[in-house]
């Protein structure tokens, strides 16, 4: 599951963001993580959850496979810009959402350097970033994300 993730991968940059941007804390959920920088919760409650979220500056979800990644339509909720991965099944979902950064598969040092620029962005560009963040998350309903997931259902069976 964790390999699934990309906790690897967050492993793995966390000493390169944390080289460049030394200030910069990481607060993973669902593992534990003994290093600097990092604070990690196996288990949170979901009002823990939400503050984490909330409180954020950015989220960063390093998935290798997802059908609907909740948790990116949650940050999103909260006015996070969001990094994962290029997955061809988030495209639909996500692509049109500005605030929803888009790296190549397995490529750390490009997750490092998304990771980075938005770390370096302008007060200003962060602001348009959390107001699109917000606004693509309005979308997001119980009923829409049945219907988007049937719609995508739909479509990989009709064109394999």
């Amino acid at each position: 599951r964790d390999e699934r993730k990309g906790l690897r991968d967050i492993l793995s940059i966390i000493p390169i963001i944390t080289g460049k941007k030394p200030n910069v804390d990481f607060v993973l959920i669902g593992v534990d993580a003994n290093l600097l920088s990092v604070v990690s919760y196996k288990f949170v409650s979901e009002s823990m959850k939400w503050s984490l979220l909330c409180s954020s500056g950015l989220f960063v979800l390093p998935t290798y496979h997802e059908a609907f990644p909740l948790s990116i339509a949650e940050a999103l909720s909260c006015g996070l810009p969001v990094i994962t991965y290029d997955l061809p099944e988030l495209k639909p979902i996500y692509g049109d959402c500005k605030s929803v950064l888009f790296v190549k598969k397995g490529d750390i040092s490009a997750l490092a350097d998304a990771i980075i620029k938005l770390l370096e962005i302008d007060d200003e560009g962060y602001v348009k970033l959390r107001e699109d963040a917000i606004k693509c998350s309005n979308r997001f309903d119980w009923v829409g994300v049945t219907e988007r997931e049937l719609e995508i259902y739909r479509e990989v069976l009709t064109h394999g």
